[in-house]
Formats: structure tokens, C-alpha cells, sequence
């Protein structure tokens, strides 16, 4: 079931990453909790941020209305950072798709 979430993760000095977004709780979001997330240099040159283990805290469920969120779709309503777009593959660095195992060369799989 998909659901509009939003993301915040502190980062001390450096700053705050946040986002909303659309995302389905078995396809999207149960596989990629406790996966590293690696955001490179968004908070400035050299700041090379990382989320070593995305957990349910980073995550807030701010609704399940079916009829809000395909307003929310169609009006491209999503900012901010997603964090399921930066999960990517340990051995290579190509940027993975749920189930967040394999990359789709097949290069390290």
C-alpha cells in the first residue's frame, strides 16, 4: 500500500536532509531499511554525507488516503530528498532499484 512519508535526517554541522514522498511499505520501503545511503557532496563541496543504516526513524507515515496521494503525484508535489534514490550498489556505486540487491548490469551480481 503506498503511503506519503517524509524523511529527516540530521547531520549535525553539516545540516539537515528532509523530503516528502510516495513510496509503497513491502515494495519500496521494508527492503531498503537498514541499507547504507549514500547522498554525496548535497550538503556542499567535500561534505560527502552517508547514512550508514536507514532505520523506521528517519521515517515519518503522514498518510495512506489513496485520493491524497494520486493528488499528490499528479500535482508532483514530492521535494526534498528521497531517500530510496540514493541507495546504490557497495562493490560498483551504480544506483540500485527495489529490492536494493543487485545491480541491473548484473556487473556484480
Amino acid at each position: 500500500m503506498e503511503k506519503l512519508y517524509r524523511f529527516e535526517a540530521d547531520f549535525g554541522r553539516m545540516g539537515c536532509l528532509r523530503g516528502l514522498f510516495v513510496a509503497d511499505d513491502d515494495i519500496d520501503i521494508n527492503p531498503a531499511l537498514g541499507r547504507m545511503i549514500h547522498f554525496g557532496e548535497v550538503l556542499g563541496k567535500h561534505s560527502e554525507i552517508m547514512l550508514e543504516e536507514l532505520t523506521e526513524e528517519h521515517l515519518t507515515v503522514l498518510t495512506s488516503d489513496a485520493d491524497f496521494i494520486a493528488k499528490f503525484e499528479e500535482y508532483r508535489c514530492g521535494s526534498g530528498h528521497n531517500p530510496l534514490d540514493y541507495i546504490s550498489c557497495p562493490d560498483c556505486g551504480e544506483t540500485l532499484s527495489s529490492p536494493y540487491t543487485k545491480c541491473s548490469t548484473m556487473r556484480c551480481g
